[in-house]
């Protein structure tokens, strides 16, 4: 007899001795017997014929069973029992986001144990799909069915958990929890007071992709806290950077370990005007000429770097220079800088001097600008310049413009000191001396 792990094998089996096809004993084959038996005191002939001994089995379960000769009077009943045998199947499953971390390792090892023993090692990789099957395992031990199990060696940066399918077909779990960062804005208004009530919309970018934003009032909290972003994509660190949708605000933002802070200054309107003056509508050819030129602040922020450029001017028309004046700066190529802040509505003026070389209306534009904005805006005036028509200025009139010089008399023409005086006078007197000596006649 063959012993069995399936544990079928019965008590005891039923064997028959046969003499010439008769059945002439039984016996029971067991333990207490040792499994052997001789049957004793047997003839050999039967009517002189030499007496032909068998033996049979009675069918004993889930047994084969095959019976030989050792000798003519000596046999061996084989029973045969193939062992029950099974597959174990086993699935390898990742739960970490598709290896965002980068983490996951090339392969892992599990073992398969049978009745608390490691009857089996195997390795899961992409080479076999992250599963293996174990084969030929029995599935009972001295006839106690066997309870299989499988356990994963630790794999780093994951929890591990064993589910069953079935009794022979195992999952395995691992998990890794990818991990996130948060991304803190904090805004500043630089208005101080909320005056300028437009939003602004802040977008979080991730490697230059948005994945979130928010628009800011100067009215709601001054913190956002956007959490749950992850710190990895396909292995590699996510740089996360902010960008600010707006008109024409200023909109600065400055970065410290993942924390941004936003300084929003109020949306400006920045503009000015200029004009030019003649101080002199008409004068004779070789007097000066004056110009007042003036800027003004129209717009609603502050202007610095206030500029005038007077260089666009009719021929006969030559800068002589500029009345002092403390607040403004000739640079040269007919530029004029203001050395102060022009606040909002306020004007800065300043005169020019041109001398005049030849008769005809001449036009003189001027240019202004500043640093706040690229625009520039211009102004135009015209001063007519004769040959020897002197300007009517009525008598003890107040001159246009504090001059505090005598532009009107260029240098090199000199004054005749013959002069009789006013020429008006001279007439006058020249109509009534004739009246004079018609009365004395």
């Amino acid at each position: 007899m063959i012993l069995t792990k399936d544990g079928v094998r019965p008590v005891g089996v039923s064997v028959v001795l046969i003499a010439d096809g008769d059945v002439v004993g039984t016996v029971t084959l067991d333990d207490s017997n040792a499994w052997k038996h001789t049957f004793e005191n047997l003839p050999v002939y039967s009517n002189g014929n030499l007496i032909n001994y068998t033996i049979d089995e009675v069918d004993v379960a889930n047994y084969t069973s095959v019976v030989s000769n050792n000798a003519t009077y000596s046999f061996t009943v084989t029973n045969t029992h193939v062992p029950v045998v099974t597959s174990v199947d086993v699935i390898k499953v990742w739960n970490d986001a598709n290896n965002q971390d980068g983490v996951r390792p090339v392969g892992v090892s599990v073992v398969l144990i049978a009745d608390g023993d490691v009857v089996a090692t195997a390795v899961l990789d992409d080479s076999n799909g992250w599963n293996y099957t174990f084969e030929n395992l029995p599935v009972y031990d001295e006839g106690e069915l066997i309870k299989y199990s499988v356990e994963e060696i630790s794999v780093a940066n994951y929890t591990s958990s064993v589910s069953n399918v079935s009794a022979y077909s195992f999952i395995v779990n691992n998990v890794h929890v990818p991990l996130i960062t948060v991304v803190n804005i904090t805004k500043v208004w630089g208005d101080g007071n909320n005056n300028d009530e437009k939003p602004v919309e802040v977008i979080i970018y991730a490697d230059g992709v948005k994945v979130a934003n928010v628009t800011l009032y100067p009215s709601n909290i001054s913190r956002f806290i956007f959490d749950n972003l992850p710190v990895y994509k396909d292995g590699k660190q996510i740089n996360y950077t902010i960008g600010v949708v707006d008109g024409n605000r200023t909109v600065n933002f400055t970065k410290t370990e993942g924390n941004f802070t936003i300084l929003i200054e109020p949306e400006y309107h920045p503009d000015m005007s200029v004009r030019k003056i003649t101080l002199d509508k008409k004068v004779r050819v070789g007097q000066q000429v004056s110009f007042r030129i003036v800027v003004k602040n129209t717009g609603d922020c502050n202007l610095t770097g206030v500029y005038v450029i007077d260089s666009k001017y009719s021929e006969g028309l030559v800068l002589d220079h500029m009345l002092p004046n403390n607040d403004w700066t000739y640079v040269g190529d007919g530029k004029f800088v203001y050395g102060k802040t022009l606040g909002v509505g306020e004007s800065a003026s300043f005169i020019v001097v041109f001398n005049t070389t030849s008769v005809g209306f001449k036009v003189n534009s001027v240019i202004a600008g500043n640093n706040i904005t690229n625009d520039t805006v211009n102004s135009t005036n015209t001063t007519r310049v004769v040959n020897d028509t002197v300007p009517n200025v009525p008598v003890n009139a107040t001159p246009k413009h504090p001059v505090p010089h005598k532009h009107h008399v260029p240098k090199h023409v000199k004054q005749d000191k013959y002069a009789t005086g006013n020429p008006i006078a001279l007439l006058l007197l020249a109509l009534f001396i004739p009246l004079i000596r018609r009365k004395q006649k």
